[in-house]
């Protein structure tokens, strides 16, 4: 899937490993442990930067995706409504994703919209 979503990148690239590692830790609502993975991939990405002044295709591709973190299980904040006595902390799952889900595919088209006007 994510050579699909950055065909710019090689194949077995460290940066893959580093963007998989900072989406699933998104994914499962982890946003301070995925922080560290996705400022490791944006280095690992420059690497492969032709031009070092602006951000690459696959550099924007990873923002964009990032920004969005589709989130399956948001512990975050059904550990706020625990601790603030919610009837039912995890009522808010499901809004998440359909929320989480519509964002990163919004975000996604608008990304290869831009990216063809680019080409």
């Amino acid at each position: 899937l994510l050579s699909k979503i950055f065909p710019d990148i090689p194949k077995g690239h460290e940066s893959l490993g580093l963007i998989s590692s900072n989406m699933i830790a998104n994914i499962f609502g982890l946003g301070n442990a995925a922080t560290p993975f996705g400022i490791k991939a944006m280095q690992s990405l420059q690497t492969l930067n032709k031009n070092k002044e602006e951000a690459s295709r696959s550099m924007i591709t990873f923002l964009v995706i990032n920004t969005c973190g589709l989130t399956l299980i948001p512990t975050t904040i059904i550990s706020l409504r625990m601790m603030h006595d919610s009837t039912s902390p995890t009522d808010i799952v499901l809004p998440c994703i359909i929320a989480t889900f519509s964002s990163l595919m919004f975000g996604l088209i608008l990304d290869r919209i831009f990216a063809r006007k680019d080409k």
